[in-house]
């Protein structure tokens, strides 16, 4: 009888092994089950953050930078060539007016409209009819040329 009873503990643990292995088996089959979707979120979280840092490496690389500041450069000449060419022409136009007016005044310009600078033989202007006498020679300096003429009368 004990050795039927040994024969029977024996078969009585192989077959609690035997069970105990197979919840392990299921519990390991629940456990990778829930792990592989964890893992997969892991893996994805790791590569989006890497792609972040790849994309940020880029746009910080050296040529980049350079590229992006060459670009404003050229942006800021072009501004800056404009501003000129602009402030340029409006020198351009008042210097043409300062021009006109200057030449509007200028004694040449209003001998050319008929005025005539005259001057006593000591080579004083004159500038009233009672500087000069009757019978003085008097030089005429219309806009052309030049020359001599006598006083002959007086009007005031």
């Amino acid at each position: 009888m004990r050795s039927r009873l040994d024969g029977l503990q024996q078969r009585l643990r192989a077959s609690d092994v035997r069970l105990r292995l197979a919840r392990q088996a299921g519990r390991r089959s629940v456990l990778s089950a829930r792990l592989q979707p964890a893992a997969r979120r892991r893996l994805d979280m790791s590569a989006a953050r890497m792609d972040s840092v790849e994309r940020g490496l880029r746009a910080s690389s050296p040529a980049v930078i350079l590229k992006a500041g060459r670009a404003k450069l050229d942006a800021e000449d072009a501004s800056l060539q404009s501003l000129q060419l602009g402030r340029l022409a409006r020198l351009r136009v008042r210097l043409d007016s300062l021009h006109r007016g200057l030449r509007a005044l200028s004694p040449v310009t209003i001998l050319e409209r008929g005025y005539a600078v005259v001057r006593k033989e000591d080579r004083t202007v004159v500038r009233r009819a009672g500087q000069v006498s009757v019978g003085e020679s008097v030089g005429v300096a219309p806009g052309e040329g030049a020359f001599v003429a006598r006083v002959e009368r007086i009007e005031r």
